[in-house]
């Protein structure tokens, strides 16, 4: 069974009688925490259990249009910059490459949180606390990416240890919580 059929079995099983309920806070199926429940507990959306540090974002001048900020546009903001194919501005992988190749938790659907998203993680979870330290070269780590770029230069992101919310230059390298949907 492939990642993907596992994924959409697990999706199913969860339309049954024997239905994990999950609630705000509790480790996810991917092994991450639930931050938004649907369907009474069935389905939702969790955070990957492992973060991704010193990322570019890249696409540095480049409009990537249609990016939403609500809360269930994330994959298809993910999709849309996978798709625009964006070179570093440094000699950096970039936030889009990183969260495709994610296997945390035995999954492979993680991808990178709407604005709304993001700001629903802080919200529902409070503080997400950097563990390990980071190159302070260019280096914000306690800042994290969303998908939903402010404009050919910005991206949204917010601090998960303070809650501030801003816009970054797509250069800069911050941190990465990917999400997936259950």
């Amino acid at each position: 069974m492939s990642d993907e059929e596992y994924s959409n079995f697990l999706y199913e099983f969860q339309e049954t009688e024997c239905a994990t309920i999950y609630k705000l806070g509790d480790t996810g199926i991917g092994g991450g925490r639930v931050f938004l429940i649907t369907d009474e507990g069935r389905h939702g959306l969790e955070t990957s259990p492992v973060q991704i540090k010193n990322v570019e974002w890249g696409c540095h001048g480049v409009s990537i249009p249609g990016t939403k900020v609500n809360i269930g546009t994330g994959k298809a903001n993910t999709d849309k910059t996978i798709e625009a194919n964006c070179s570093p501005y440094f000699d950096n992988e970039l936030a889009s490459d990183l969260v495709s190749k994610s296997r945390a938790g035995g999954f492979s659907d993680w991808y990178v949180p709407s604005r709304h998203e993001l700001y629903k993680i802080f919200d529902v979870l409070g503080v997400h606390k950097v563990l390990e330290k980071s190159d302070p070269n260019l280096s914000y780590p306690s800042y994290f990416w969303s998908s939903t770029q402010a404009n050919n230069e910005y991206n949204y992101v917010q601090n998960l240890t303070t809650g501030a919310k801003c816009w970054s230059h797509k250069a800069l390298t911050l941190s990465l919580l990917p999400i997936r949907n259950f």
